[in-house]
Parts: structure tokens; C-alpha cells; sequence
């Protein structure tokens, strides 16, 4: 993920759209969050301490888990 936004803040910035892809396709659990973050970010579910949209394998996994607790509903 890290080597991702490396890549969104260079040269490759106007391929946000593959980036985004790669990401759905290859980051573990990504799909299921990424509509999720900015919310549970703002609950405490997880720091927002990467750059926006990159978030840490251990962000989106506790993500998951408060997505899995009804967490969106609350």
C-alpha cells in the first residue's frame, strides 16, 4: 500500500483511476472498506495517519472488524 501512494504522489498521479483498481484488487480486504474509512476514522475505529485513501493493513483489518460489530449502523 505504502509503495502505492509513493506512486499516486509522482509521476503516476493522473493514473488515480488504475491505482484505485490495484488496490481493490490486490490490498486484502480494501473492497470491503474503502467506503467505510473516512466514518470509522472519524469513530476512533482507526488513526487516519497515512495518506488518504492508503490506509495500513492493520487499519483496514480493524475496519473490518467494526464493520463486522454493526459499527456502520451505530
Amino acid at each position: 500500500m505504502l509503495l502505492l501512494s509513493f506512486i499516486a504522489e509522482g509521476d503516476f498521479a493522473e493514473n488515480k483511476e488504475i491505482i484505485e483498481v490495484i488496490k481493490r484488487l490486490l490490498v486484502p480486504g480494501y473492497e470491503q472498506v474503502r467506503h467505510h474509512l473516512e466514518r470509522a476514522a472519524s469513530e476512533g475505529v482507526c488513526e487516519p495517519n497515512t495518506p488518504e485513501g492508503f490506509p495500513e493493513q492493520t487499519q483496514i483489518e480493524a475496519v473490518i472488524k467494526w464493520l463486522e460489530s454493526g459499527g456502520q449502523n451505530n
